[in-house]
């Protein structure tokens, strides 16, 4: 082999070795002010979201480079956090108690590069039992109680309504038991509105929190 093709292979070889081992294995847990796991938490470095999600236990896996500056966590429920990073291989994540959370619109308008669509990870939900497990679990305002929706504001699982949401699967109105009857897979995408600002526009329907369910081979609700 030609020494310069040869000496040309081993710098290739060398600076792919290099920038391979400039990344650096980062793993920690997504929690919120009571220490409870937060799944569905979406993770940006230096501003750009790297497509990784933490899972129902509240984990999350990264590989950065050593020059990364900016790890932040968002959750539409819970706000986001920022954490400087320095080297560390473990960064864990507390979310503040906060009444009304930042939504993706305001995040993304503070420079952040998303292309999150929805609110939810539909891959998250064929791992539950349930769609009342995943209302009970996922979401951050909600309680499933003796077969009884509840949607609250403020911290965790607290300030809980008497009555249960309206429920839309596919646009048409359902009632709690029907909702759960849903096979889990079934579910391409679903999302609980509990601020007042998105539940005008519902009126009295909307009086006690709205849960938007549609399918995989559903129609967009409108």
């Amino acid at each position: 082999m030609n020494f310069r093709i040869l000496l040309s292979h081993f710098f290739i070889v060398t600076s792919l070795s290099i920038s391979a081992q400039s990344k650096i294995k980062v793993s920690g847990t997504v929690m919120d002010a009571q220490q409870n796991p937060i799944s569905s938490a979406h993770i940006y470095v230096d501003m750009k979201w790297v497509k990784a999600i933490s899972n129902k236990k509240g984990k999350y896996k990264l590989k950065l480079d050593r020059g990364t500056k900016l790890v932040t966590i968002f959750h539409p429920d819970y706000d986001y956090v920022i954490q400087e990073y320095t080297g560390k291989r473990r960064m864990d994540f507390v979310f503040k108690k906060v009444d009304d959370p930042i939504n993706l619109k305001e995040f993304e308008a503070l420079g952040y590069d998303s292309t999150i669509k929805e609110t939810r990870d539909q891959n998250l939900y064929s791992s539950y039992t349930s769609i009342f497990e995943i209302l009970d679990k996922i979401f951050y305002q909600v309680r499933v109680v003796n077969g009884k929706i509840l949607v609250g504001r403020g911290g965790h699982h607290s300030v809980i309504t008497v009555d249960d949401p309206h429920i839309l699967v596919e646009g048409m109105q359902m009632s709690p038991e029907s909702l759960n009857a849903i096979p889990t897979q079934d579910s391409k995408h679903i999302r609980v509105i509990h601020r007042c600002s998105e539940l005008a526009e519902y009126g009295l329907q909307g009086k006690n929190g709205l849960s938007i369910v549609r399918l995989k081979n559903g129609e967009e609700e409108g």
